[in-house]
């Protein structure tokens, strides 16, 4: 963990043991508002994996990977990082799409059919976008990968697209195959 990240959970252990905002600033020499953004922050990131736990535990029960949900909902469902989230939400909003599927969300990612062609825009929709690179593909690829057991349907459209992208990029694209889950 960083040095700011043991600071912030040793600010979170003092607020929560009932600490005042001037005694944290003091000790850490922050200030109360440093102090207050710290924690609201933690409060934010706290809520958001309530959301998504609550939402995973929805979609796992209905098991149906093409009822539509605000866009936010799914990303945070996921656990993806903000600048992703930010890039697919400006990619998503420019083509009129509020509501999204979980499916909806793999045919963006990895297309549907067997990929019979080395062009990486046709394989992977999103990759169009200009400020998609390689790395922030691949990381989005490993996180859905690491948090899709939430639902049976979801996962298994999600492995066999995967596991047929990384075949292809074994052969086409070797730089971007090592680094998928």
């Amino acid at each position: 963990m960083s040095q700011n990240g043991t600071r912030n959970t040793e600010i979170i252990k003092m607020r929560t043991g009932g600490d005042n905002y001037r005694k944290i600033a003091e000790k850490f020499n922050l200030s109360r508002t440093r102090v207050q953004q710290i924690l609201k922050k933690n409060e934010m990131e706290m809520n958001r994996e309530k959301r998504a736990e609550n939402l995973r535990r929805e979609i796992g029960m209905l098991d149906n990977i093409t009822k539509k949900y605000a866009r936010e909902e799914i990303f945070d469902c996921l656990l993806l990082n903000a600048s992703v989230v930010r890039i697919l939400n400006d990619y998503l909003a420019d083509i009129g799409i509020a509501e999204i599927s979980l499916k909806d969300l793999i045919d963006n990612l990895i297309i549907a059919k067997n990929i019979e062609t080395t062009n990486l825009y046709e394989a992977m929709p999103v990759f169009r976008l200009r400020c998609v690179g390689y790395k922030t593909y691949i990381s989005t690829v490993n996180q859905i990968t690491k948090c899709c057991n939430f639902c049976s349907s979801f996962e298994r459209e999600w492995r066999i697209r995967k596991d047929r992208l990384k075949e292809h990029l074994k052969n086409t694209h070797t730089y971007l195959y090592n680094g998928i889950l």
